[in-house]
């Protein structure tokens, strides 16, 4: 709860004792009634949103198509041959789905389809006008660099159908499969049939074509290394030749023969060395041991050198032997091999897919009714509402009118009107009261209480006294009021009473008139003397309190203050205003509160 003005308490003036106001608890039934008020808003605001949002669909956007094509991949065509292994892993298929969209797929796409010469894919082909969004882009670039736009280059043109391709495709796997699809999406049916077709068969004579350039690939390098193990072979088995045509042993047989030949030879002259009877034969053993061993020794050597060439061209010849049948194989399977990939299901023409209407216009909808709620909550923040007088009990809310009662419910209005006189006969009923009935706005509003409460007086036999000082008035209260300033000398005569109403009225007649200049003279004090001697009530209406110096005067003679705000109309604003007003007249009474609306 806050504070109240400790001055205005300790003098115990009680309109001081309402000004300030506790901070109200959230009014969830407040805010739905302030939505049912503002209903026709709320409405008005999803209508527009949604004759906006049907416009731009239905008007304004061009329609989207999309056609899709998929590919069932082999496992092969992620590059892996392992015949044990039999899944893909993402990251492949991943890879596979980039290269349905690379560069040199859709290169070959765009040249099979003639792209560049479509303006859906080729913005150049079309004409740009001086004062399109283009236009003036090329002529501020222009201006800008200080060079003149140049044409466009070949390359250019190709990068720009590459992008707006690419925009136009969506390629991926599909969930738990190895299936790739590629969709394609125009504003036209057909065409995103051919396009998503197109890039799947490019796709696929890409496949084919690196398949193929692979296997020319190693047909060269086999051939290139067959050839080569080939003259490796020709060039041992002639060194082999060469060895045997020399005399070469083949087999260690022979070699051991001419070993013990040798031994034989080396031990006859280690007899004759021996023996001083056999000296004339030491000089033709020592010949023969010698030519033994040098033959033993060299043919021992060729041997082995024998041995190594045959060992070399058995292994080449094996590794010849195989890659010459791998290479013969390799010949063999070219245009027979399995297709990696294939087209599983083409592409049918497009479906419509944007804009999606429907869905357009509901979240319009939605959104309008958003913008009217918040709008009424503003609104509602903005002025005064009856719920939160209701809620916080700091002001008398002592009735309530209907401001366009229909014929069934001015029974309401008379009830209002009665509760009313009833909470203003309370303060003083011992002499006649002086009432002022006002306002925060400039609005009728006041003249609605003012004129209810005279009537319901009127009706229990009492003589009013109505004073309009509102110079706009409407013409079904008092048209035969009489101008206040012939009354105000103090031997005038008060005008008799209208008969169909009972009540004597009085206003200002002239609008050129400042109502303040009248009722401030000094005279009005006596006037008003002399109506409480003739009249049992007297009822003042004066508008906006807290700008018109004419109900600021009222309020000083005034023995109640009627104050009627008009139901979420009356500007919070306006209501801090007039009871700044009243604050400052230290007579003014605590007002009454009534509604209207």
């Amino acid at each position: 709860m806050m504070i109240r003005n400790p001055d205005d308490r300790a003098e115990g003036t009680g309109f001081g004792a309402g000004f300030y106001q506790p901070v109200p608890p959230v009014d969830v039934w407040g805010i739905f009634h302030a939505f049912w008020r503002g209903k026709w808003i709320i409405l008005g605001a999803m209508i527009c949103a949604v004759f906006t949002a049907g416009y731009y669909a239905f008007t304004q956007t061009t329609p989207a198509y999309a056609a899709t094509a998929t590919i069932s991949l082999d496992r092969t065509a992620a590059g892996n041959d392992d015949t044990g292994f039999t899944e893909i892993s993402p990251t492949q298929l991943n890879t596979q789905a980039a290269i349905l969209r690379s560069r040199h797929i859709l290169e070959n796409v765009i040249v099979a389809l003639d792209l560049e010469r479509d303006q859906t894919f080729n913005r150049y082909l079309l004409p740009v006008s001086v004062w399109s969004v283009a236009g003036l882009r090329d002529r501020a670039r222009a201006l800008i660099t200080a060079q003149p736009a140049t044409d466009v280059t070949a390359q250019e043109l190709r990068d720009k159908t590459i992008d707006n391709l690419a925009a136009m495709l969506r390629t991926g796997p599909e969930r738990g499969t190895h299936i790739l699809g590629v969709t394609a999406t125009t504003a036209n049916p057909n065409q995103s049939q051919m396009i998503a077709n197109a890039v799947a068969q490019a796709y696929l004579d890409d496949q084919v074509a690196a398949h193929a350039h692979a296997v020319e690939d190693t047909i060269t390098r086999l051939g290139q290394r067959v050839a080569q193990l080939q003259q490796d072979l020709q060039t041992k088995e002639t060194a082999i030749n060469a060895l045997l045509t020399s005399g070469q042993m083949t087999d260690e047989t022979a070699l051991d023969r001419l070993s013990q030949q040798a031994n034989a030879a080396a031990q006859r002259l280690a007899e004759a060395r021996q023996s001083p009877a056999q000296n004339p034969q030491i000089d033709a053993l020592q010949s023969l041991h010698d030519r033994l061993t040098a033959q033993l020794s060299a043919q021992s050597d060729g041997l082995v050198a024998l041995q190594q060439l045959r060992r070399e061209a058995q292994s080449t010849r094996a590794l010849y032997t195989t890659l010459l049948a791998q290479l013969q194989q390799t010949q063999g399977v070219i245009g027979s091999d399995p297709a990696a990939a294939r087209i599983l299901s083409p592409a049918a023409p497009g479906r419509y897919v944007a804009p999606r209407k429907t869905y357009i216009i509901a979240i319009a909808a939605l959104l309008g009714a958003f913008a009217g709620m918040a709008y009424v909550l503003v609104q509602r923040q903005r002025h005064v509402q009856s719920t939160a007088f209701f809620t916080t009990g700091n002001w008398r809310v002592v009735a309530r009118f209907q401001a366009n009662p229909k014929r069934k419910n001015l029974r309401y209005n008379q009830d209002a009107a009665n509760r009313l006189r009833t909470a203003v006969t309370l303060h003083q009923a011992d002499r006649a009261q002086i009432i002022l009935a006002t306002t925060c706005e400039k609005t009728a509003t006041g003249r609605l209480a003012a004129w209810a409460l005279a009537q319901s007086f009127a009706r229990i036999g009492r003589s009013v006294l109505f004073i309009d000082a509102q110079t706009s008035r409407t013409t079904d209260m008092c048209d035969s009021a009489t101008d206040i300033a012939h009354f105000m000398s103090h031997d005038a005569v008060f005008a008799q009473e209208n008969p169909a109403s009972g009540i004597t009225c009085l206003h200002v007649a002239d609008p050129k008139n400042c109502a303040a200049d009248i009722i401030g003279n000094a005279d009005f004090g006596r006037f008003l003397e002399r109506a409480r001697a003739r009249f049992d009530q007297i009822v003042m209406h004066a508008a906006d309190v807290g700008s018109c110096a004419e109900a600021q005067i009222f309020a000083h003679h005034s023995d109640a203050v009627i104050v009627t705000l008009n139901d979420n109309q009356t500007r919070q604003r306006d209501w801090e205003n007039a009871q700044r007003a009243l604050r400052h007249i230290a007579t003014a009474p605590e007002p009454l509160i009534a509604f209207t609306g």
